[in-house]
């Protein structure tokens, strides 16, 4: 399975949560990445420019930002954080 087909659905479901808690900030931001990851040409950008994306996203799920106003114990943040982490350090080894 490929990374973009592996992070959306978790990451759809925790958007939908995050809208329905008026976590409105936080889906912008998912939602320029799922346009990224979506478009169908991910792979196609340069692995240090899929890795920018990364982390941006991972900071923004991660502590200090929305583990600091959400249940880190959420299935579906924890699942993003699975798989962000993995695809990251696959990303690191190419460089």
């Amino acid at each position: 399975m490929k990374f973009n087909e592996h992070i959306s659905p978790p990451l759809i479901r925790l958007s939908h949560k995050l809208i329905d808690a008026g976590l409105f900030g936080y889906v912008e931001s998912i939602s320029n990445f799922m346009v990224a990851i979506k478009s169908g040409r991910w792979e196609e950008l340069p692995v240090d420019e899929q890795l920018m994306w990364l982390n941006r996203l991972s900071g923004l799920l991660g502590a200090r930002a929305l583990m600091d106003t959400w249940d880190s114990k959420d299935k579906d943040l924890s699942e993003c954080h699975t798989i962000l982490d993995a695809q990251i350090k696959a990303l690191e080894r190419k460089l």
